[in-house]
């Protein structure tokens, strides 16, 4: 049998009788109670932990589902502490992924001036540029294949990012992990073009890996 939500049990109250009435009323009767009920607040446990659950129980059986809509507002706000348990899953973009996504778009236009061409004879020479290699060449080396493919979803990225990258590249109090992920990989794609490749899901709106390209499948295939 299913537990069921049931209201917390408080003192009874008395009946209110015309007496009652005619003293709620009264202004100063009022502003006694006021203060008492602040003042068992501040000094009683136990009185404060029978209007915690009070407020416990409204909020979870609200009708405006209050509670679900925080949890959403705090999703959408990146601040969910329970999606970052598994932060290496796939997800709807988060608000300040959306805007760093769009002033990244908004500015390369008018950065026209530090545009970087990656040539045949580009030194990676920046931490990024590291860690897109480190990734390239772990794919190439140490990726078995599977279901006639080479790829690392998700989950295996950022476990190779945080534990067998070399140490000085790993990923270490990193606020958004999935954005450093997806900076990584287009980082990898854009070095590497005829080696690795982004794989993303069938609508097409979200990354769920990165893969050998045929090319490079090819020759992975015929050296193994």
């Amino acid at each position: 049998m299913s537990p069921v939500l049931s209201s917390p049990v408080l003192p009874s109250a008395p009946a209110i009788t015309p007496n009652y009435m005619a003293l709620l009323c009264d202004p100063e009767f009022k502003n006694v109670i006021k203060s008492l009920v602040i003042a068992l607040a501040n000094e009683d446990i136990d009185f404060r932990e029978s209007l915690k659950d009070v407020f416990d129980y409204h909020m979870a059986t609200s009708e405006l589902r209050v509670l679900k809509r925080l949890s959403v507002v705090e999703t959408d706000l990146g601040h969910n502490d329970l999606a970052d348990l598994d932060i290496e899953e796939e997800h709807k973009p988060t608000i300040p992924e959306q805007i760093k996504e769009l002033s990244y778009r908004i500015e390369q236009p008018l950065n026209k001036t530090t545009k970087e061409e990656i040539t045949e004879f580009y030194i990676p020479h920046t931490t990024l540029d590291l860690k897109a290699c480190a990734l390239a060449e772990h794919l190439q080396r140490d990726v078995k294949l599977r279901n006639n493919e080479v790829f690392m979803n998700s989950r295996e990225i950022i476990n190779y990012l945080r534990t067998a990258i070399p140490e000085e590249l790993r990923l270490k109090d990193i606020t958004n992990p999935r954005q450093a992920k997806k900076d990584i990989l287009e980082r990898a794609v854009k070095m590497f073009p005829t080696i690795v490749c982004i794989v993303k899901n069938k609508s097409g709106n979200m990354v769920t890996g990165i893969a050998l390209t045929l090319s490079a499948k090819r020759m992975y295939t015929d050296t193994c």
